[in-house]
């Protein structure tokens, strides 16, 4: 984790797979019944920052590689993150 903010979280992990395009990140609310939601951008790099969050709410993450037409699978959930109070 790198910052959070009531709307927002920013992450970072550990570029397990060497060859890929980019990464997808998914989250859900720690409440919310494991309903997955993919985050709008994909990222080139190994870390992004997560926006449209609920403030106050906690969340799991889950990061997975790409490359070409190939999407590995996702790695295990985060720890919860919280986003701060507004």
């Amino acid at each position: 984790m790198k910052e959070t903010k009531p709307k927002s979280i920013g992450l970072a992990w550990e570029n397990s797979i060497d060859k890929a395009n980019y990464f997808q990140v998914r989250y859900s609310p720690r409440d919310g019944g494991q309903t997955w939601i993919f985050a709008k951008d994909s990222f080139k790099k190994n870390f992004a920052t997560i926006t449209g969050l609920m403030a106050n709410t906690e969340y799991i993450f889950q990061v997975r590689g790409v490359y070409g037409d190939q999407e590995g699978q996702f790695g295990p959930e985060s720890d919860t993150i919280s986003t701060n109070v507004s």
